[in-house]
């Protein structure tokens, strides 16, 4: 990935299930709040989708810590 592309990498393990393992935003926006936006914006998705989630990622991991309401997707 080129250094000015923010992502959030993941795998679907199963049909009805997603796996949150990484994500990266470049150092010169990272206090921008885009990593929490990408977050939000794949759990949705998730639930939109009816999906599960595997947060292996740690940013993702405290995401959740911080926002208990997304728990409900996760495995």
């Amino acid at each position: 990935m080129p250094d000015g592309t923010a992502h959030l990498k993941f795998e679907r393990p199963e049909e009805d299930t997603l796996e949150y393992f990484e994500t990266y935003v470049p150092e010169s926006v990272r206090k921008l709040g885009i990593g929490n936006e990408m977050v939000e914006h794949a759990l949705q998705y998730a639930i939109s989708k009816n999906l599960k989630v595997i947060p292996t990622c740690p940013f993702v991991k405290e995401f959740l810590k911080k926002n208990p309401a997304y728990n409900r997707v996760v495995v």
